[in-house]
């Protein structure tokens, strides 16, 4: 991810043990250290780290199966990805874990709109590091020409994240949620990992943007898949693909 400037910012995340159970809580080294209301600007060049604060492990259930074959239709925002699972060309365990990243992901694109917090809060992992990035307007340069926007990053906990949604969902206001330029990235050393990279159109009532938003999942665990990472880019503020956040920019341990 390029920040503005020539200089990237790297973020630094500790995984789980692949071993670990629905029911057992994260250890304390799972996300490295970033305080929640740090505000993180585009170019700084540093090493992110997130502020861990646990919370309560909520149970899993298994969700009902999208049919892989139906997401293929044209107008479908999963029909490249899903014609990959349907070529037989890909390794077992990776067409099984891509098949759960389309169905996990239509239902946490319908879990908006149908205010379903419960899964979202048992979707993210306990310790899940959320980056949102705003757009700040610049002030106008010397000779009167107006200066480019820059991106502004924060850092949220899930329970900031699960608390803001709660309060977006109690508002009674029609939510809807859309989703389209859908990739999968296989992490290339670490067995079970994804990146899925997606260009979100919101809408709340009156309020509307759209962005790039992507998730970093964990499929070690089969029974209980995890986003362990969610960040957001406002979309009129990126030009270079280069600058869409993916997998890459994550040093995973």
């Amino acid at each position: 991810m390029t920040t503005g400037t020539d200089m990237a910012t790297s973020i630094s995340i500790r995984l789980p043990d692949s071993g670990l159970q629905a029911d057992e809580p994260p250890p304390v080294s799972t996300v490295s250290r970033l305080k929640a209301d740090e505000r993180l600007s585009v170019g700084t060049g540093s090493r992110l780290q997130a502020d861990e604060r646990p919370q309560a492990p909520v149970s899993s259930a298994p969700l009902p199966e999208v049919r892989t074959r139906a997401l293929t239709a044209a107008d479908n925002p999963f029909r490249q990805e899903a014609a990959k699972v349907l070529s037989g060309k890909l390794e077992e365990s990776d067409s099984t874990s891509r098949t759960k990243i389309l169905n996990y992901c239509e239902h946490l694109r319908a879990a908006y709109p149908t205010r379903d917090i419960d899964f979202i809060r048992q979707v993210f992992s306990d310790y899940a590091l959320i980056i949102v990035g705003h757009t700040v307007k610049q002030a106008r340069s010397t000779a009167g020409v107006a200066g480019s926007d820059k991106v502004r990053y924060s850092v949220r906990s899930k329970q900031q994240y699960i608390d803001q949604l709660t309060k977006i969902f109690n508002s009674g206001k029609d939510i809807d949620v859309g989703f389209s330029d859908f990739r999968i990235t296989r992490h290339p050393t670490m067995a079970g990992i994804y990146g899925v990279t997606l260009r979100q159109r919101y809408r709340c009532g009156d309020y509307s943007d759209q962005g790039w938003l992507f998730l970093l999942w964990d499929f070690r665990n089969p029974s209980m898949p995890l986003i362990h990472v969610r960040t957001w880019q406002p979309g009129g503020t990126l030009t270079n693909p280069a600058d869409i956040i993916g997998i890459a920019d994550f040093d995973l341990e």
